[in-house]
């Protein structure tokens, strides 16, 4: 089946506007689950990062998938019935802005479109890219609405957007706690930031990783980030 195979899943993403790709996976292996019972995925296309999450969630979890992409649902769907946690998941079609849920989430994470509204790709890609459907404002409103008291949030986005993602959980009060800044090689600067989120002020921490060496291989610290999905890891 074409597709993305990891460790303990298969990702098909031919119906998907976006492709498995780093940012989503790098996210998917740092995030710390713990004792998360409810999970939300925001805007989960094909389902990988509720998988992700899946695998290392307690057996008592349980993940919601939510997208506005009726085909990514689909598939989504057709992913989470082939994996080994299809009575732990499940993917709706719905904008974040009108779920509903009937109790709160103590994890909520997205790798959200993040693209200025207004480039043009074809309707779908551009749907999943851009921000036109969901901007960084609406993203954390929703955010706050959804999160548990005690939860966190984690999120993957350009470097270029880290103010302007600041500003709005600002307006909500939630606080950044972690960071994992990623650079494509040594040389580059850093292209994408990952984040979690939370209602406590506790004490900041960052760091970077390095994607690929020189030689355009893995590097050790990005294999063992991702060690317990990758194939070859």
């Amino acid at each position: 089946m074409a597709g993305f195979q990891f460790k303990q899943f298969h990702v098909a993403h031919d119906r998907c506007a976006m492709k498995v790709g780093t940012d989503s996976i790098a996210l998917g292996s740092w995030v710390r689950v713990g004792s998360a019972r409810r999970i939300l995925d925001v805007g989960c296309g094909s389902g990988l990062l509720a998988l992700m999450l899946a695998q290392k969630a307690s057996a008592g979890a349980f993940i919601e998938g939510i997208d506005i992409d009726l085909p990514a649902i689909a598939q989504a769907r057709d992913n989470g019935a082939a994996s080994p946690w299809s009575q732990q998941i499940a993917f709706y079609q719905s904008p974040v802005q009108s779920w509903r849920p009937t109790k709160s989430y103590d994890l909520i994470v997205t790798n959200p479109p993040y693209f200025p509204a207004g480039q043009s790709f074809e309707a779908r890609r551009q749907q999943a890219r851009h921000q036109g459907s969901l901007n960084l404002s609406e993203l954390m409103a929703s955010v706050a609405q959804l999160l548990a008291r005690d939860g966190t949030f984690w999120v993957v986005l350009p470097h270029t957007q880290q103010s302007e993602l600041a500003q709005a959980a600002k307006d909500w009060r939630l606080c950044c706690y972690q960071q994992l800044r990623l650079r494509a090689q040594p040389h580059k600067p850093v292209s994408l930031v990952a984040s979690a989120w939370g209602w406590q002020d506790t004490p900041f921490s960052s760091k970077t990783l390095v994607i690929r060496d020189n030689d355009n291989q893995y590097t050790a610290a990005f294999r063992r980030l991702c060690r317990h999905y990758y194939l070859k890891f």
